[in-house]
């Protein structure tokens, strides 16, 4: 695989997010430089649940 792909959580969302991801269609690309992937993509169904800890 030449492409790498990193998730991070936006600022403000709670930090005990749990992401489910179900990949529907991934095609590798040419690594162009440090942040940026070429002639890839990335396709996912994503659901978000999150819990609360007391």
């Amino acid at each position: 695989m030449l492409c790498s792909y990193r998730f991070r959580s936006f600022r403000g969302t709670p930090k005990d997010w749990i992401l489910r991801i179900r990949f529907k269609k991934f095609k590798v690309g040419v690594l162009a430089n440090a942040t940026t992937c070429l002639g890839g993509y990335l396709q996912v169904s994503l659901t978000q649940n999150y819990f609360a800890l007391s």
